[in-house]
């Protein structure tokens, strides 16, 4: 057993269901759906993921002691388009952003 040493890794807080979330999934829009950027679609393929990150601490039995949970949050929808541009850029992938921002914060609620 560990104990109390942190392993920096987020994916000990999720389960197979919210890793899928990570990336995006494609989904067909048989209704209106409004896209990250403002815009509305429907009748078409679109490809969603959630973008907040919601660390929190909870305190266990013992004074000082705690334990983290995570939850993912707000799920976003874009057109592939989007999709492709963000693959070709070479942005930054969702696990290093949330171990980076587990690494620098304790708790709190954050965009990726």
């Amino acid at each position: 057993m560990m104990g109390n040493v942190p392993t920096n890794n987020p994916l000990r807080y999720f389960g197979e269901r919210e890793i899928l979330n990570f990336d995006w999934r494609k989904r067909y829009a048989w209704r209106p759906v409004k896209l990250q950027c403002g815009n509305w679609a429907w009748l078409t393929y679109i490809y969603h993921r959630k973008n907040i990150l919601e660390i929190t601490r909870k305190t266990k039995d013992s004074p000082g002691d705690f334990y983290r949970t995570a939850k993912l949050k707000n799920r976003i929808y874009v057109l592939p388009e989007y999709v492709a541009m963000e693959k070709l850029s070479g942005k930054v992938s969702y696990y290093d952003r949330m171990r980076d921002l587990e690494r620098t914060y304790k708790e709190g609620t954050f965009e990726l």
